[in-house]
């Protein structure tokens, strides 16, 4: 005889929470890390140490493409957002 459970709602919205809590946590972590800012209108900005430095820190805490995207945008800053 095999014992069933029950679907609790609750544990379903229990591990939502957690993942959204990771999720904040590790941006949090990330905002921590002071990246890089890309303005495009500074003379010495060099938009490929820009990406080089934005694609090490976001594969390190292995962010989804999605949140890669995200937050590489998020550190546009001024002309660089248009």
């Amino acid at each position: 005889m095999r014992a069933t459970t029950m679907w609790s709602p609750r544990e379903a919205i229990s591990h939502v929470n957690r993942n959204v809590g990771m999720e904040a946590a590790r941006i949090k972590d990330f905002t921590r890390m002071n990246p890089l800012e890309f303005h495009g209108s500074k003379v010495d900005e060099d938009p490929q140490q820009f990406i080089d430095e934005m694609y090490k820190i976001v594969e390190v805490m292995r962010f989804s493409t999605v949140k890669k995207a995200e937050l590489d945008t998020y550190q546009l800053k001024g002309v660089a957002q248009i």
